[in-house]
């Protein structure tokens, strides 16, 4: 459940920040000497970012379903 939306977030999170990136960058382009729209800064780093997202969310999931569901529910 904690991967499932962690993924869905991310996955919105990183359509809309591509969709940004390269509108930005054709507004960067038009005001700056030999830039071209399609930088390659813009074209790995979406990567990086599913791979940091899923990781700090696998991290507390996995901490979770070691936890036995009687135990947690007595605490609450």
């Amino acid at each position: 459940m904690i991967l499932k939306r962690a993924g869905w977030l991310t996955g919105v999170g990183v359509c809309v920040g591509l969709v940004l990136a390269f509108a930005l960058a054709h507004g960067v382009s038009n005001l700056l000497y030999e830039v071209s729209q399609r930088s390659n800064c813009l074209l790995g780093h979406h990567r990086v970012v599913i791979a940091v997202a899923l990781l700090a969310s696998w991290l507390p999931a996995r901490r979770a379903s070691r936890i036995d569901p009687i135990v947690a529910l007595r605490d609450e």
